[in-house]
């Protein structure tokens, strides 16, 4: 395996005048590199996790009565899993309503 990574590395190397040593020594730097970045984004959720967790989305809707006439509004609050970054425009209202207040709990049962 190492015999055969070592020949394509001398073949690469030697298409861009560089040598089999220094062609291995960019490979890894690159690889290092994109170590890193993966690294960082994978270390993104576990902080946003680490701050309570769950999503509470407010959201205040449009209250309708008969003959679908408004009388007032009401507030709904939904509660997103861990993953979930914002309440973005998933509008859980039945007609109209906006985005009131996004905060992060650390259970669902804190989403009042």
């Amino acid at each position: 395996m190492f015999e055969k990574i070592g020949r394509l590395a001398e073949t690469a190397a030697n298409k861009v005048s560089v040598s089999r040593r220094g062609f291995l020594g960019r490979l890894g730097q690159g690889a290092l590199a994109m170590t890193g970045v993966l690294g960082g984004l994978l270390a993104i959720p576990t902080a946003a996790r680490a701050a309570g967790g769950y999503l509470c989305c407010t959201w205040t809707c449009e209250k309708y009565g008969p003959r679908g006439r408004p009388q007032g509004t009401y507030k709904l609050n939904v509660c997103y899993p861990p993953a979930q970054v914002s309440c973005g425009n998933r509008n859980p209202c039945i007609g109209t309503g906006g985005l009131l207040s996004q905060t992060t709990v650390n259970s669902c049962n804190s989403c009042k």
